[in-house]
């Protein structure tokens, strides 16, 4: 639900479909994204579940790395890093934002 509407069409093979920045933007778009849990009103997000779905995709993109032979060179999810509960998502470069 969170990863196929922009990952879907993505080749894992491709530096320009997985990169920091490509992840970058993708982790701004799920703090923005609003979820619901059970019949409660819509929320943000929550840091825990966006830290859950960044380690399933770094999982994903971990076992494209260590394939025979492999598919990537490195995994762009260990170059982001995640915002804090504080923060408001990371900037194009995958960096944390101070604002």
């Amino acid at each position: 639900m969170y990863l196929f509407p922009t990952f879907a069409h993505c080749d894992v093979r491709s530096a320009e479909h997985f990169s920091k920045a490509t992840v970058g933007a993708w982790i701004n778009k799920m703090r923005q994204t609003k979820v619901r849990r059970g019949g409660g009103k819509p929320k943000d997000m929550s840091s825990e579940t966006l830290r859950g779905l960044h380690g399933l995709l770094s999982s994903i993109l971990r076992e494209a790395t260590i394939a025979e032979p492999p598919l990537r060179d490195r995994n762009p999810c260990e170059l982001t890093r995640l915002p804090k509960d504080d923060d408001h998502g990371v900037d194009d470069d995958g960096d944390q934002m101070d604002s």
